[in-house]
């Protein structure tokens, strides 16, 4: 497609082919926009990899996350937890 293109580019450069000008314009933007789209998809995805799944109460669930974020998250005890949000509680 690509190839296309620059034919009816060189072709618009020449002089020859009017309608092919207007051809050529049309096939590069919109090879320049699906480009577009695709490195801002792509960006979005690499840049951001951490998302938010889930909130229930107090709790969160992360999508995303490596092995290694996790590993240095403190082990959860559910009752611990709960002692503690009793005794901050007045």
């Amino acid at each position: 497609m690509l190839s296309v293109a620059s034919l009816l580019v060189a072709m618009s450069a020449c002089g020859l082919g009017g309608p092919a000008a207007v051809s050529a314009r049309l096939v590069l933007s919109v090879v320049a926009g699906t480009l577009l789209a695709g490195a801002v998809i792509a960006f979005y995805r690499l840049w951001i990899p951490l998302s938010l799944a889930k909130i229930e109460g107090d709790y969160i669930w992360l999508r995303g996350c490596g092995r290694e974020f996790v590993d240095a998250l403190p082990e959860f005890n559910e009752q611990t937890a709960m002692e503690r949000q009793q005794r901050s509680e007045p």
